[in-house]
């Protein structure tokens, strides 16, 4: 199977997070796509600044830049101040990418970073959402009533009835993550494109059909897991960030400590921004498996060709 290159991986995300920004723009308006120019803008410059501070030439895969302006955006509220998101932007750069020594040798994803720096430096900004369908003027500051997301009224009373606000993401929250439906095309897509790691997407979501199926639930609060507190998106688009997560075994691994750790966040301390914090904890985790995986691997193969010599071995005897 061909290599797919990093290029390609960078567009094929991009298509996706372009969907849901038009998704975004139709529920809050023309500002979206505002905060979205000036986050991929800014991330794009500093990633450029970067490079060239440290004698680096600019290659296609560095528009990866993109993608994290993109992601950040897209786990904001509509209403947040331009700013605030370029400082987001700087510290996903700065902090999450750069001061590890690039693309290369990420060791968090470096959404992940500026984002949990916002929360920290601006989280009473950040957890207030206006309503879908609200006509939000284009200045710096927002003066439209706003309120707390539907993740946190998921988190205080899990019999909410939130299914056909989420497969259209019709809810008040973060901008591009609540769309089940739209996530979900999008998540086969990345798949069958092989521009996330499966391993870790699909053990990270075993987690939550595991959890659904041992205590009865159905398809609707199955949803709601998945749709609210950012879980699908930040699934796709922070733990199987290739970039980030380990390969085979490791992946399957990391994925799975994701999905628990994700899961035991959200239910037992309502994080709205659980997904966030894992990925923050366990991409060291992940890079360690990452050096491991090939380690692993082997093992593995060399298991697997000990068993088919014994079946070797046992049929010659037979003859």
């Amino acid at each position: 199977m061909q290599r797919k290159t990093a290029a390609a991986v960078v567009l094929d995300l991009f298509v996706v997070q372009l969907a849901l920004l038009i998704l975004s723009s139709y529920y809050y308006g023309v500002r979206v796509l505002i905060l979205a120019l000036i986050a991929a803008g800014t991330c794009l410059a500093l990633d450029a600044a970067c490079l060239h501070l440290r004698h680096r030439p600019i290659r296609a895969a560095h528009l990866d830049a993109v993608n994290t302006g993109l992601t950040l955006t897209l786990m904001m509220s509509a209403s947040v101040r331009y700013d605030t998101l370029i400082i987001t932007c700087f510290a996903a750069i700065i902090i999450g990418k750069a001061l590890f020594g690039g693309r290369a040798n990420l060791l968090f994803p470096p959404a992940a970073v500026g984002y949990t720096f916002s929360i920290l430096a601006f989280g009473s900004e950040l957890l207030q959402f206006p309503q879908p369908g609200t006509a939000l003027s284009l200045g710096n500051q927002i003066d439209a009533a706003c309120t707390i997301s539907a993740s946190a009224q998921f988190n205080t009373n899990r019999m909410i009835n939130l299914t056909d606000k989420l497969l259209l993401g019709a809810f008040p929250g973060p901008m591009g993550t609540g769309c089940i439906l739209l996530l979900t095309v999008g998540a086969v897509i990345l798949i069958a494109r092989r521009s996330v790691s499966i391993s870790t997407l699909v053990s990270f979501l075993a987690q939550y059909l595991l959890v659904c199926i041992v205590t009865g639930a159905d398809s609707a609060y199955g949803m709601k897991l998945l749709g609210c507190n950012m879980t699908l998106f930040g699934a796709m688009f922070l733990i199987s960030d290739q970039r980030i997560a380990p390969k085979s075994l490791g992946g399957i691994l990391y994925g799975t400590l994701a999905g628990i750790l994700t899961l035991y966040l959200t239910t037992i301390t309502d994080i709205e921004y659980a997904v966030v914090i894992t990925a923050v904890l366990l991409s060291p985790l992940a890079q360690f498996l990452r050096t491991q995986s090939w380690q692993l691997e082997y093992a593995r193969r060399r298991q697997l060709y000990r068993r088919r010599r014994r079946e070797q071995e046992v049929e010659q005897h037979g003859d």
